[in-house]
């Protein structure tokens, strides 16, 4: 027979000869005296949530996995995301994965977009800062991105590029190789922002069709030939 204050809850009261026992419920453990339930901490056994944070809660735990990984079916333990599985991941370059992460190998001439993003882009599509002038250092900074193509070829108007900056290629040499197929083209506001930069750099006329490609010899590239 039990008494109102004898505790009673998160198991069942078994009656036994001169008293009672109680018979817990899972995520429960019956007292050294047997006459109440308390909660197991989960939290404390070996192999539980690997690569996560265990969080005891009453009669359960929870697990909260790090990041680059998920619950695995059990929901007891996290396991690595394959992020390369993704289409959307490493665009144009070979995704490795990794635990908890993944790495982006970039192919020759291509390098991971400064954005942070996991996409290689070539110079004939990264766009980056452009300079009017180049005197040792980077000077006269243009007000919005292009490409290096636009920058130092398409438009004339460039005498470095980029962050940390480089200075643009001479005339006529093979310093640019680009992909024959390079198609960029500006926007209606970035022609007009280019002619209007080009009003200052008095020294070069701006010019509205792209570099001529010709073929360098004993090479499988092609490369621009910038105006003088």
């Amino acid at each position: 027979r039990l008494f109102n204050n004898e505790p009673k809850t998160n198991g069942q009261c078994l009656n036994a000869p001169g008293g009672y026992r109680c018979e817990c419920e899972m995520g429960f453990t019956p007292t050294e005296d047997s006459k109440a339930c308390q909660d197991i901490d989960e939290c404390n056994f070996q192999n539980i949530c690997v690569f996560g944070t265990c969080q005891n809660l009453p009669g359960m735990f929870r697990c909260v996995c790090d990041d680059g990984y998920e619950l695995d079916r059990s929901g007891g333990n996290c396991t690595d995301i394959n992020e390369c599985a993704d289409p959307v991941n490493c665009i144009n370059g070979l995704c490795v994965n990794t635990p908890g992460s993944y790495l982006c190998n970039c192919p020759p001439d291509f390098e991971l977009n400064p954005t942070g993003t996991r996409i290689c882009e070539g110079e004939n599509m990264r766009k980056s800062v452009c300079y009017r002038n180049f005197n040792d250092t980077c000077e006269n900074e243009l007000s919005f991105n292009m490409t290096k193509k636009m920058c130092c070829c398409a438009y004339n108007v460039g005498k470095a590029w980029n962050k940390p900056c480089e200075a643009c290629p001479t005339p006529a040499t093979s310093e640019f190789p680009q992909s024959p197929r390079d198609t960029t083209t500006a926007s209606a506001s970035t022609r007009r922002a280019v002619t209007a930069a080009s009003a200052t750099t008095a020294s070069r006329p701006l010019l509205t069709k792209p570099c001529a490609w010709v073929s360098k010899p004993q090479s499988a590239h092609l490369y621009p030939t910038c105006p003088s």
